[in-house]
């Protein structure tokens, strides 16, 4: 059966594609704890691109309401759903997170130590949990795929 999406879940899609191509404020040192150097001219390219498609599907979910319908199946497909737009609520979580880091540390540390390592071992954690961050967006798209694909081949 084909479903609308409702405007709470466009909002909540909008805003887990925002916290993808927000960039993450990273200091040097939690970058460099991470693994990641500093950008190339390959990696700062593909970011741009990927900005660009983020805010075009940003635009198409924002001005055309049956953008995210779908077939959705009983089974594991509605639970893998269910997992997937947890996953974007959590996306979305994150996001509120990496906006309100410094309000955050200054909460779970009252008192700031000589060197702020407070700040590194907070930004490592919310960097490692950014990692994370777009699965539930891709398994949400990934639902809709299999459904569309099941109806179109009449498994109804």
């Amino acid at each position: 059966m084909l479903q609308p999406a409702s405007t709470a879940l466009r909002w909540l899609y909008c805003l887990s594609i925002v916290s993808i191509i927000f960039p993450s404020m990273s200091s040097g040192w939690v970058n460099i704890a991470l693994g990641r150097g500093p950008a190339n001219w390959f990696q700062m390219t593909l970011w741009i691109v990927f900005v660009i498609v983020g805010i075009w599907r940003i635009f198409q979910v924002a001005t055309e309401p049956r953008t995210l319908q779908s077939y959705v199946y009983e089974g594991p497909l509605k639970v893998a759903r269910m997992v997937g737009i947890v996953g974007m609520v959590l996306c979305v979580v994150y996001l509120a997170f990496r906006l309100g880091y410094r309000p955050l540390v200054r909460t779970l540390f009252p008192k700031p130590s000589e060197n702020g390592v407070e700040y590194f071992v907070v930004g490592v954690y919310l960097a490692m949990i950014g990692i994370l961050a777009p699965v539930g967006l891709y398994l949400f798209e990934f639902t809709r795929l299999v459904g569309f694909e099941r109806h179109g081949r009449g498994d109804d």
